[in-house]
């Protein structure tokens, strides 16, 4: 349903829900009749299964112009190695769409491959220049065979294989980073924060950005009552900080709830980069509507 909403819309009537349930009964006994050739496979062949190289180790960083992804060179010690493939995600990790909002997110796409059999040569890094500022970004690198070595599988022709996404997957977003502001320039995005406008949300649902503040403060954040709703650190030595740091984070309370519609007044207090507060703050106003 999340995936093709539109097969559940009914069209006038349900011949077109009638036709996607079949699709999806036949899909579930497609994959039950494949996972039972493959085991039936393996049986026949003693088990001996081939496998893709190791997964490489993983860095990413977040720069004002791109996002460095850096890889390591340990799948680089298979004999069949052949290359790399870079995987990117925006604004989760796992897909999801909302048919409300529109909002799709964590659709992993291929962005980069180097090595045999690719248009670029062999590498262990890659700068994705196509980042947009605001939006957050996870990644993971895969290495792949050239397949030679590996015998004729499931359906009779040698494959290259690769390895798996969860082996590196990156678990903390990356985002293109602005330079320190100061406590002048502080501003929050969007303001007002209307929950249905979901296309001034950074491409996530119930995100906001303090952006333009200096690069280590604490941002505590009260609504108009008084009550202290959320504590930031932000400790990047970055101009800018999302309401959390995993997506499901977004404008939530310390204790995990969604926050309300109101005023709400954010209260940042400059540091240096090991927390110590330097004496100055500020307060900024922004309006919550749901």
């Amino acid at each position: 349903f999340k995936r093709y909403p539109e097969f559940y819309n009914g069209w006038g009537d349900d011949s077109e829900n009638n036709w996607a349930k079949d699709c999806w009964v036949a899909t579930g006994r497609d994959s039950l009749v494949q996972n039972a050739n493959a085991a039936q496979w393996a049986f026949d062949n003693d088990f001996n299964v081939p496998i893709p190289p190791p997964p490489p180790s993983l860095e990413v960083n977040s720069r004002p112009d791109q996002i460095e992804i850096n890889w390591g060179s340990e799948s680089e010690s298979a004999s069949d190695f052949a290359g790399y493939k870079v995987y990117r995600a925006t604004g989760s990790r796992f897909y999801d769409y909302d048919n409300e909002t529109g909002v799709t997110v964590g659709d992993w796409q291929p962005i980069f491959e180097c090595g045999t059999g690719t248009a670029n040569a062999l590498t262990n890094t890659y700068s994705d220049a196509s980042a947009q500022r605001g939006l957050a970004y996870y990644y993971y690198v895969t290495a792949f065979d050239d397949g030679i070595s590996n015998d004729p599988g499931v359906f009779g022709r040698r494959e290259s294989l690769e390895s798996g996404m969860f082996l590196n997957m990156t678990i903390q977003a990356a985002h293109l980073t602005r330079a320190a502001g100061t406590l002048s320039t502080v501003r929050v995005v969007p303001n007002p924060f209307h929950a249905g406008a979901t296309g001034m949300q950074f491409g996530e649902k119930d995100k906001i950005m303090f952006i333009d503040i200096p690069g280590y403060c604490t941002i505590r954040i009260y609504s108009e009552s008084g009550d202290l709703v959320k504590t930031l650190e932000h400790t990047t030595g970055s101009g800018d900080q999302s309401w959390g740091v995993l997506e499901e984070e977004h404008s939530t309370s310390n204790t995990g709830q969604i926050i309300v519609s109101g005023i709400y007044i954010a209260h940042i207090t400059e540091t240096d980069s090991k927390g110590t507060p330097t004496g100055n703050s500020t307060f900024v106003k922004f309006v919550v509507v749901r």
